[in-house]
């Protein structure tokens, strides 16, 4: 079996541009989200390993949104369902 090796920081990184595509609305979201959370932990006195998880998990914290959003649009977009909403017809 072929082995591949995958950079984690390009992985996270193309993780939250994904985001960016799947709704324009929190463009750029989960980087701003993720330096400050690093800037505030530097404030704190936090280095290392520790500091980078932090920017990692920052960078991550809404990555489930990904899924849900998808799930809610078919919901209320559903004609079967009579559920669209304002709220569909703005985001979905």
């Amino acid at each position: 079996m072929k082995q591949h090796i995958v950079n984690l920081g390009n992985l996270l990184i193309t993780l939250s541009e994904t985001m960016d595509l799947s709704n324009p609305l929190v463009y750029q979201h989960q980087h701003r989200t993720a330096y400050i959370a690093l800037e505030i932990s530097k404030n704190a006195g936090i280095t290392g390993k520790q500091l980078e998880s932090i920017f990692t998990a920052a960078l991550l914290h809404d990555i489930g949104a990904l899924t849900v959003e998808e799930k809610y649009c078919s919901i209320i977009t559903n004609p079967k369902t009579k559920n669209f909403t304002p709220f569909a017809e703005r985001f979905c």
